[in-house]
């Protein structure tokens, strides 16, 4: 369980390539595999290898080793073209401490006769992650502030401070994501990201009051008065969970799961949700099995 996070790291490094490779030129691609093999490497702490793969006169190996000392995990993103065999892309570090907060930098790099050689290197202090607009005088924002997620909401031109979240990865959640307005503007909803992890969040606008976190990011929405939230996990690991929300008061009903649950069976599929009658469509049985369907009435 030690090195888990850091095998988790290596796997999300694969995964670019294959969005990448669908639209890029090979030489483009040729430089991200290079990149995120050579962060790779430093991850798993091959740092002979990490070493070779640079062309950089003015860092000795000694100087690597010491700068790389301590393990890391590191993923790469958002790659860009500067200019021919100059890119420039975005590395996410998971310090070997838990405890320390992660961080993102900012690299430009050149390709060099097969080798990488860093042009610049900038700590990312501050931007915004997700901006959503319901109006002109309602919208809302998740932003990074040194090791912070933070998230917004702005109201008239008052901008306010809702929640925030330390990204360490000794906590149960790392990151913020997924903004989004209910159709009437009376809440607003954002998911929370772990590595085994997620959940939502619902701020009630008017009254200014802010949900529990609710396991799981499945299936959920309101209903169209907007007086009812649904949410529908499906079985994995923790099991499956199936609630509504009457929104006056944040008052649960579970259907499936809950803190208290025996059940049985497994939830094996959530949805569609049928927003006309207002009624959530899910099933319950043996996972990989026969599945029986049901069907809950919020109005009943």
């Amino acid at each position: 369980m030690k090195y888990l996070k850091y095998i988790v790291a290596a796997i999300f490094l694969i995964f670019p390539v294959v969005v990448f490779a669908a639209t890029v030129k090979p030489d483009a691609l040729e430089f991200q595999k290079k990149v995120e093999n050579y962060y790779s490497l430093i991850s798993y702490q091959k740092l002979d290898e990490a070493f070779a793969m640079k062309d950089d006169p003015k860092i000795t190996l000694d100087k690597f080793k010491k700068l790389y000392k301590d393990p890391i995990a590191a993923t790469t993103s958002n790659f860009k073209k500067i200019r021919k065999n100059v890119y420039g892309f975005e590395v996410r570090v998971i310090p070997k401490d838990y405890k320390k907060t992660i961080e993102f930098y900012d690299i430009v790099m050149e390709l060099r006769n097969g080798k990488l050689r860093t042009l610049s290197t900038k700590k990312i202090i501050h931007r915004v992650e997700e901006r959503v607009k319901f109006n002109n005088s309602l919208k809302a924002s998740i932003e990074w502030d040194d090791g912070i997620y933070k998230v917004f909401i702005n109201k008239n031109g008052n901008k306010k401070l809702i929640v925030k979240l330390k990204a360490t990865e000794s906590e149960q959640y790392q990151s913020y994501s997924n903004l989004k307005f209910s159709k009437k503007g009376l809440y607003l909803t954002f998911e929370k990201n772990g590595w085994e992890w997620s959940g939502v969040n619902i701020y009630d606008i008017k009254n200014q009051k802010l949900s529990n976190d609710f396991y799981g990011s499945g299936l959920y929405g309101f209903t169209a008065k907007e007086d009812y939230f649904y949410l529908c996990n499906e079985s994995g690991i923790s099991g499956g969970e199936l609630f509504v929300m009457k929104m006056q008061g944040f008052i649960k009903k579970h259907l499936y799961g809950g803190e208290q649950s025996e059940e049985k069976e497994a939830l094996t599929e959530c949805g569609p949700f049928d927003s006309k009658r207002n009624i959530i469509h899910y099933k319950k049985g043996d996972l990989g099995g026969d599945n029986k369907p049901y069907e809950y009435s919020i109005y009943k």
